[in-house]
C-alpha cells in the first residue's frame, strides 16, 4: 500500500499557506509555488497531487487558477488535482472544478483535513485503479502495462504507438507520455507490481 508521505506534492498558491510548512515538518514530500512557474512541471509526472488556488495564480499564462485546473485535467487526468480556494465559486466554475479536479477544498480546512485528504487518495492508489485511470485516456496494450506496471517509463515508439491506437493526434503525445509516466511514477511506490 502507498503511503501519504511517498506522494510527491505541490501547492500552488499567492497566499503563504501554513500547512505547506507544516506538512514539510512532518516529513512530507512538498513544493510550494506562489504561482505556476512551469505549465510542463505539473502534469510531467513529478507531482502526483497538486493542490491550486483558482484565484490570484495563472496569469502568467494568461488566465487564472481555473485554466489551470483545465489544463491538468486535459493534459494529465492522472494528476489528483485539488482546488483549493477561500472564496465560493459561482456555478460555471463549480462544473469546471467537477469536470478536471478530483476534489476541492476550502483554505480555512485544518491541517488534518488535508491530512486525511492525502491519506484517503493514497489508501485508493492500487494498481488495478491506475491502469483503469490510465485506460480512460490511451487504449493501454499488455506490453505497455507490463513496462508501466514495473515502474518503467515507456519508449517514445510506445508513447507514439499508445497515441495512434488511442485515436489522439501526434501533437498531442506528450499528452500520453505525461499520463503514462505518472502510472509508472505511481506503480515505483507500488514497488512494481
Amino acid at each position: 500500500m502507498v503511503s501519504a508521505k511517498q506522494l510527491r506534492i505541490l501547492f500552488v498558491d499567492d497566499d503563504k499557506l501554513e500547512v505547506v510548512s507544516t506538512l514539510k515538518n512532518e516529513g512530507y514530500d512538498v513544493d510550494y509555488w506562489v504561482d505556476v512557474e512551469n505549465l510542463e512541471n505539473i502534469v510531467d509526472g513529478r507531482y502526483h497531487v497538486v493542490f491550486l488556488d483558482v484565484r490570484g495564480i495563472g496569469s502568467k499564462y494568461g488566465g487564472n487558477g481555473l485554466d489551470i485546473v483545465k489544463y491538468v485535467g486535459t493534459h494529465n487526468p492522472l494528476v489528483f488535482t485539488v482546488v483549493f480556494s477561500a472564496k465560493p465559486f459561482t456555478g460555471a466554475e463549480s462544473d469546471l472544478i467537477r469536470r478536471y479536479a478530483k476534489r476541492s477544498m476550502e483554505k480555512d480546512c485544518t491541517f488534518y483535513e488535508v491530512l486525511e485528504l492525502l491519506e484517503d487518495h493514497a489508501k485508493s492508489l492500487s494498481p488495478e485503479a491506475v491502469i483503469r485511470e490510465l485506460e480512460k485516456t490511451v487504449k493501454v496494450g499488455f506490453f505497455q502495462k507490463w513496462q508501466i506496471r514495473r515502474g518503467n517509463h515507456l519508449s517514445t515508439a510506445s508513447i507514439e504507438k499508445l497515441a495512434k491506437s488511442s485515436g489522439i493526434a501526434q501533437d498531442a503525445a506528450k499528452i500520453v507520455s505525461n499520463t503514462t509516466s505518472i502510472a509508472a511514477s505511481l506503480f515505483k511506490l507500488f514497488g512494481g507490481v
